[in-house]
Protein backbone atom coordinates (compact mmCIF):
# COMPACT_ATOMS: atom_id res chain seq x y z
CA UNK A 1 0.00 0.00 0.00
CA UNK A 2 1.08 3.27 -1.43
CA UNK A 3 0.49 6.82 -0.40
CA UNK A 4 0.74 9.67 -2.92
CA UNK A 5 -1.05 13.14 -3.26
CA UNK A 6 -0.68 15.58 -6.60
CA UNK A 7 2.73 17.08 -5.82
CA UNK A 8 5.51 15.37 -3.84
CA UNK A 9 5.45 15.20 -0.38
CA UNK A 10 8.05 14.81 2.26
CA UNK A 11 9.78 11.50 3.56
CA UNK A 12 11.75 11.63 6.58
CA UNK A 13 15.18 9.86 6.34
CA UNK A 14 17.32 8.37 8.47
CA UNK A 15 19.57 11.19 9.41
CA UNK A 16 16.48 13.59 9.93
CA UNK A 17 16.63 15.20 6.43
CA UNK A 18 13.09 15.82 4.80
CA UNK A 19 13.40 13.57 1.07
CA UNK A 20 11.04 14.81 -1.56
CA UNK A 21 8.88 11.84 -2.76
CA UNK A 22 5.91 11.24 -5.15
CA UNK A 23 4.86 7.38 -3.58
CA UNK A 24 5.61 6.20 0.02
CA UNK A 25 4.57 3.23 1.53
CA UNK A 26 1.40 4.24 4.02
CA UNK A 27 3.71 2.84 6.62
CA UNK A 28 6.37 5.82 6.75
CA UNK A 29 7.05 9.18 8.57
CA UNK A 30 6.10 11.57 5.81
CA UNK A 31 5.24 15.31 5.87
CA UNK A 32 2.09 16.38 3.62
CA UNK A 33 0.14 19.52 3.47
CA UNK A 34 -0.91 18.81 7.50
CA UNK A 35 0.98 20.91 9.58
CA UNK A 36 3.55 19.57 11.42
CA UNK A 37 2.53 17.58 15.04
CA UNK A 38 3.02 19.56 18.19
CA UNK A 39 5.28 17.19 19.62
CA UNK A 40 6.84 14.02 17.71
CA UNK A 41 8.93 11.30 19.47
CA UNK A 42 11.55 9.47 17.57
CA UNK A 43 12.63 6.21 19.22
CA UNK A 44 14.94 3.56 19.32
CA UNK A 45 15.99 -0.18 20.32
CA UNK A 46 18.27 -0.26 22.71
CA UNK A 47 21.30 -1.37 21.16
CA UNK A 48 20.06 -0.88 17.93
CA UNK A 49 22.95 0.28 15.77
CA UNK A 50 21.44 1.25 12.27
CA UNK A 51 19.32 4.31 13.45
CA UNK A 52 20.20 7.26 15.77
CA UNK A 53 17.09 8.99 17.38
CA UNK A 54 19.29 12.57 18.47
CA UNK A 55 20.89 13.16 15.19
CA UNK A 56 17.66 12.89 13.41
CA UNK A 57 16.22 15.16 15.99
CA UNK A 58 18.68 17.49 16.05
CA UNK A 59 18.81 17.36 11.71
CA UNK A 60 14.87 17.85 12.13
CA UNK A 61 14.19 20.63 14.54
CA UNK A 62 16.24 22.70 12.06
CA UNK A 63 13.50 22.13 9.47
CA UNK A 64 11.07 25.45 9.17
CA UNK A 65 8.21 22.67 8.81
CA UNK A 66 8.60 21.52 12.71
CA UNK A 67 9.33 25.12 13.97
CA UNK A 68 6.56 24.84 16.25
CA UNK A 69 6.79 21.33 17.05
CA UNK A 70 8.54 19.22 20.38
CA UNK A 71 11.04 16.77 19.03
CA UNK A 72 11.70 14.36 21.53
CA UNK A 73 13.90 11.24 21.50
CA UNK A 74 13.70 7.56 23.39
CA UNK A 75 14.82 3.98 23.66
CA UNK A 76 12.88 0.91 24.12
CA UNK A 77 14.47 -2.18 25.80
CA UNK A 78 13.54 -5.17 24.76
CA UNK A 79 15.46 -8.21 26.72
CA UNK A 80 14.13 -10.52 24.08
CA UNK A 81 16.63 -9.06 21.71
CA UNK A 82 19.65 -10.17 24.45
CA UNK A 83 19.45 -14.12 22.26
CA UNK A 84 20.98 -11.97 19.47
CA UNK A 85 24.73 -12.20 21.10
CA UNK A 86 26.37 -11.08 23.48
CA UNK A 87 27.63 -7.61 22.59
CA UNK A 88 23.98 -5.68 22.36
CA UNK A 89 25.39 -3.95 19.37
CA UNK A 90 24.74 -6.08 16.66
CA UNK A 91 21.19 -6.08 16.39
CA UNK A 92 20.40 -5.36 12.35
CA UNK A 93 17.23 -4.29 11.17
CA UNK A 94 16.41 -7.93 9.52
CA UNK A 95 17.41 -9.78 12.57
CA UNK A 96 14.79 -7.82 14.98
CA UNK A 97 12.45 -8.53 12.19
CA UNK A 98 12.75 -12.22 11.98
CA UNK A 99 12.37 -12.21 15.73
CA UNK A 100 9.24 -10.43 15.16
CA UNK A 101 8.19 -12.75 12.19
CA UNK A 102 8.60 -15.90 14.20
CA UNK A 103 5.79 -15.11 16.72
CA UNK A 104 2.88 -17.23 15.76
CA UNK A 105 -0.69 -16.29 15.93
CA UNK A 106 -0.74 -17.28 19.73
CA UNK A 107 2.24 -15.59 20.66
CA UNK A 108 1.60 -11.87 20.84
CA UNK A 109 3.97 -11.56 23.69
CA UNK A 110 6.91 -9.69 21.77
CA UNK A 111 4.60 -7.33 20.20
CA UNK A 112 2.47 -6.88 23.41
CA UNK A 113 5.91 -6.21 25.12
CA UNK A 114 6.43 -3.69 22.28
CA UNK A 115 3.68 -1.47 23.51
CA UNK A 116 3.96 -1.74 27.05
CA UNK A 117 8.02 -0.21 26.99
CA UNK A 118 6.39 2.56 24.25
CA UNK A 119 2.89 4.02 26.42
CA UNK A 120 5.95 3.52 29.31
CA UNK A 121 8.22 6.02 27.12
CA UNK A 122 5.56 7.74 26.30
CA UNK A 123 4.99 8.60 29.88
CA UNK A 124 7.76 9.24 30.72
CA UNK A 125 8.75 11.75 28.09
CA UNK A 126 7.65 14.66 30.35
CA UNK A 127 4.96 15.50 27.05
CA UNK A 128 1.52 14.36 27.64
CA UNK A 129 -0.04 15.45 24.05
CA UNK A 130 3.28 13.33 22.80
CA UNK A 131 1.09 10.95 20.53
CA UNK A 132 3.57 10.47 17.49
CA UNK A 133 6.16 8.23 17.17
CA UNK A 134 8.76 7.44 14.54
CA UNK A 135 10.29 4.17 15.07
CA UNK A 136 13.08 2.61 12.68
CA UNK A 137 11.94 0.33 10.14
CA UNK A 138 12.59 -3.34 11.38
CA UNK A 139 9.35 -5.18 13.11
CA UNK A 140 8.55 -6.94 9.47
CA UNK A 141 10.27 -8.56 6.62
CA UNK A 142 7.19 -8.53 5.05
CA UNK A 143 3.75 -6.04 5.22
CA UNK A 144 4.29 -3.87 8.67
CA UNK A 145 0.95 -2.25 8.45
CA UNK A 146 -0.86 -4.85 10.14
CA UNK A 147 1.78 -4.93 12.69
CA UNK A 148 2.06 -1.38 13.08
CA UNK A 149 -1.87 -1.10 13.62
CA UNK A 150 -1.89 -3.28 16.10
CA UNK A 151 0.75 -1.19 18.18
CA UNK A 152 -1.11 2.03 17.53
CA UNK A 153 -4.35 -0.19 19.18
CA UNK A 154 -2.90 -0.89 22.40
CA UNK A 155 -0.78 2.45 23.13
CA UNK A 156 -3.66 5.00 21.39
CA UNK A 157 -0.64 6.60 19.49
CA UNK A 158 -0.15 7.17 15.50
CA UNK A 159 3.29 5.22 14.73
CA UNK A 160 5.10 5.62 11.77
CA UNK A 161 8.31 3.87 10.48
CA UNK A 162 11.41 5.36 8.97
CA UNK A 163 14.19 3.23 7.09
CA UNK A 164 17.43 2.54 8.67
CA UNK A 165 20.76 3.01 7.34
CA UNK A 166 21.27 0.29 4.02
CA UNK A 167 20.09 -2.30 4.46
CA UNK A 168 16.50 -1.20 4.89
CA UNK A 169 14.05 -2.89 5.52
CA UNK A 170 11.38 -0.75 3.53
CA UNK A 171 13.68 -1.27 0.09
CA UNK A 172 13.86 -4.93 1.00
CA UNK A 173 10.17 -5.45 0.88
CA UNK A 174 9.37 -3.41 -2.26
CA UNK A 175 12.21 -5.20 -4.31
CA UNK A 176 10.54 -8.56 -3.01
CA UNK A 177 6.90 -6.75 -3.78
CA UNK A 178 8.28 -5.95 -7.43
CA UNK A 179 9.98 -9.26 -7.72
CA UNK A 180 6.85 -11.53 -6.93
CA UNK A 181 4.94 -9.49 -9.39
CA UNK A 182 7.45 -9.88 -11.79
CA UNK A 183 7.16 -13.97 -11.03
CA UNK A 184 3.53 -13.76 -11.42
CA UNK A 185 3.31 -12.15 -14.54
CA UNK A 186 5.78 -15.18 -15.73
CA UNK A 187 9.06 -13.72 -15.07
CA UNK A 188 11.91 -16.11 -14.27
CA UNK A 189 14.46 -13.93 -11.55
CA UNK A 190 18.18 -15.41 -11.64
CA UNK A 191 19.57 -14.74 -8.58
CA UNK A 192 22.83 -16.40 -9.30
CA UNK A 193 23.32 -15.78 -12.67
CA UNK A 194 26.06 -13.31 -13.67
CA UNK A 195 25.80 -12.58 -17.23
CA UNK A 196 29.19 -12.46 -19.11
CA UNK A 197 29.16 -12.12 -23.07
CA UNK A 198 26.71 -12.17 -25.94
CA UNK A 199 25.88 -13.52 -29.11
CA UNK A 200 25.41 -11.15 -31.75
CA UNK A 201 23.42 -11.53 -35.28
CA UNK A 202 24.64 -8.17 -37.15
CA UNK A 203 23.17 -5.66 -35.14
CA UNK A 204 20.75 -8.19 -33.56
CA UNK A 205 21.42 -9.19 -29.90
CA UNK A 206 20.41 -13.02 -30.32
CA UNK A 207 21.07 -14.20 -26.50
CA UNK A 208 23.33 -13.67 -23.39
CA UNK A 209 25.39 -16.30 -21.50
CA UNK A 210 26.60 -16.63 -18.22
CA UNK A 211 29.40 -17.89 -16.10
CA UNK A 212 28.63 -21.63 -16.65
CA UNK A 213 29.85 -20.78 -20.64
CA UNK A 214 28.70 -20.00 -24.22
CA UNK A 215 26.74 -22.73 -25.07
CA UNK A 216 23.78 -22.00 -22.17
CA UNK A 217 22.26 -19.02 -23.87
CA UNK A 218 19.77 -16.75 -22.78
CA UNK A 219 17.45 -16.01 -25.85
CA UNK A 220 15.11 -13.21 -25.59
CA UNK A 221 13.58 -11.04 -28.13
CA UNK A 222 14.74 -7.51 -26.45
CA UNK A 223 17.27 -7.03 -23.89
CA UNK A 224 17.73 -4.28 -20.99
CA UNK A 225 21.03 -3.27 -20.04
CA UNK A 226 20.16 -2.31 -16.59
CA UNK A 227 23.43 -3.16 -14.94
CA UNK A 228 24.61 -0.63 -13.04
CA UNK A 229 27.58 1.76 -12.85
CA UNK A 230 30.70 0.99 -10.81
CA UNK A 231 29.84 -0.64 -7.61
CA UNK A 232 27.75 -3.37 -9.68
CA UNK A 233 30.67 -3.62 -12.25
CA UNK A 234 28.06 -2.83 -14.66
CA UNK A 235 30.75 -0.54 -15.60
CA UNK A 236 34.62 -0.98 -15.46
CA UNK A 237 37.49 1.05 -14.69
CA UNK A 238 41.21 0.32 -15.78
CA UNK A 239 44.24 2.04 -16.56
CA UNK A 240 43.51 2.45 -20.21
CA UNK A 241 40.20 3.89 -19.99
CA UNK A 242 36.51 2.57 -18.82
CA UNK A 243 34.66 0.01 -20.26
CA UNK A 244 31.33 -1.83 -20.56
CA UNK A 245 31.82 -5.82 -19.75
CA UNK A 246 28.96 -7.31 -21.31
CA UNK A 247 28.64 -6.24 -24.58
CA UNK A 248 31.48 -3.69 -24.82
CA UNK A 249 29.16 -0.83 -25.67
CA UNK A 250 30.66 2.70 -26.73
CA UNK A 251 30.65 4.47 -23.22
CA UNK A 252 31.75 7.99 -23.09
CA UNK A 253 34.87 9.11 -20.95
CA UNK A 254 38.29 11.06 -21.01
CA UNK A 255 41.39 10.10 -22.67
CA UNK A 256 43.07 11.92 -19.84
CA UNK A 257 42.64 10.07 -16.51
CA UNK A 258 43.75 12.98 -13.84
CA UNK A 259 40.57 14.82 -15.53
CA UNK A 260 38.15 11.68 -14.49
CA UNK A 261 38.17 13.09 -10.74
CA UNK A 262 37.81 16.95 -8.98
CA UNK A 263 40.68 17.94 -6.79
CA UNK A 264 38.66 18.42 -3.27
CA UNK A 265 36.02 15.60 -2.45
CA UNK A 266 32.93 17.51 -2.97
CA UNK A 267 33.96 19.26 -6.26
CA UNK A 268 32.31 17.92 -9.68
CA UNK A 269 33.79 14.94 -10.59
CA UNK A 270 33.39 14.25 -14.71
CA UNK A 271 33.41 10.20 -14.36
CA UNK A 272 29.91 10.90 -12.88
CA UNK A 273 28.78 10.93 -15.97
CA UNK A 274 30.79 8.67 -17.68
CA UNK A 275 28.41 5.48 -18.91
CA UNK A 276 26.86 4.17 -22.06
CA UNK A 277 26.08 5.36 -25.12
CA UNK A 278 22.71 5.31 -26.59
CA UNK A 279 20.50 6.26 -29.83
CA UNK A 280 17.19 9.02 -28.89
CA UNK A 281 15.56 5.75 -28.33
CA UNK A 282 18.15 4.50 -25.83
CA UNK A 283 19.17 1.51 -27.97
CA UNK A 284 22.85 0.88 -26.79
CA UNK A 285 25.73 1.86 -29.46
CA UNK A 286 28.04 -0.51 -29.97
CA UNK A 287 30.72 0.85 -32.95
CA UNK A 288 28.85 3.50 -33.29
CA UNK A 289 25.61 1.87 -34.60
CA UNK A 290 23.15 0.87 -32.34
CA UNK A 291 22.28 -2.67 -31.54
CA UNK A 292 18.84 -2.95 -32.49
CA UNK A 293 17.16 -4.91 -29.62
CA UNK A 294 19.31 -3.80 -26.72
CA UNK A 295 18.44 -0.81 -24.78
CA UNK A 296 19.93 0.74 -21.63
CA UNK A 297 18.36 2.00 -18.41
CA UNK A 298 19.79 3.40 -14.69
CA UNK A 299 23.04 4.18 -13.58
CA UNK A 300 25.04 2.41 -16.40
CA UNK A 301 24.17 5.13 -18.81
CA UNK A 302 26.47 8.34 -19.51
CA UNK A 303 25.38 12.09 -19.57
CA UNK A 304 24.02 12.62 -16.08
CA UNK A 305 25.60 12.86 -12.45
CA UNK A 306 23.31 11.11 -10.00
CA UNK A 307 25.47 12.63 -6.87
CA UNK A 308 25.50 16.15 -7.69
CA UNK A 309 21.96 16.08 -8.84
CA UNK A 310 20.28 14.06 -6.81
CA UNK A 311 18.78 12.23 -9.74
CA UNK A 312 20.22 8.35 -9.67
CA UNK A 313 16.30 6.37 -8.72
CA UNK A 314 14.00 9.30 -10.86
CA UNK A 315 16.66 8.79 -14.16
CA UNK A 316 16.44 4.47 -13.21
CA UNK A 317 12.28 4.66 -13.32
CA UNK A 318 12.37 7.36 -16.17
CA UNK A 319 14.73 5.32 -18.30
CA UNK A 320 13.27 1.28 -17.50
CA UNK A 321 9.71 3.19 -18.50
CA UNK A 322 10.70 4.65 -21.66
CA UNK A 323 12.61 1.94 -22.86
CA UNK A 324 9.78 -0.54 -21.90
CA UNK A 325 7.46 1.47 -23.83
CA UNK A 326 10.23 1.12 -27.09
CA UNK A 327 10.22 -1.92 -26.51
CA UNK A 328 6.31 -2.65 -26.48
CA UNK A 329 5.78 -0.26 -29.62
CA UNK A 330 7.84 -3.17 -31.47
CA UNK A 331 5.18 -5.38 -30.56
Amino acid sequence: PLVRQERNHQRLTPIGTLKATWLSPDTCACMTDAPAPDAILLATLEGFRDFHPALAAANLATHARFAHSRILTGEIRLPQLAQFSRNPHEFRSADIARLFDKQGPGQQDLLVDLAREISRMVQGCGVPGCRHIVLPACLSLGLVGPRLSELERRTGCTIKEVATMPPSLIGMRMQEALKRRFMALGGTFLTSERVLGARYDGDKVIGVHSQHGEDQLFEADHFVLASGSFFSRGLESRLGGIREPIFDADVLSLAERDAWAGRRLFDHHPFMGFGVKTDERLRVLRGGRPLTNLYGAGSVLAHYDPIKEGSGSGVAVATGWQAAGHILAEG
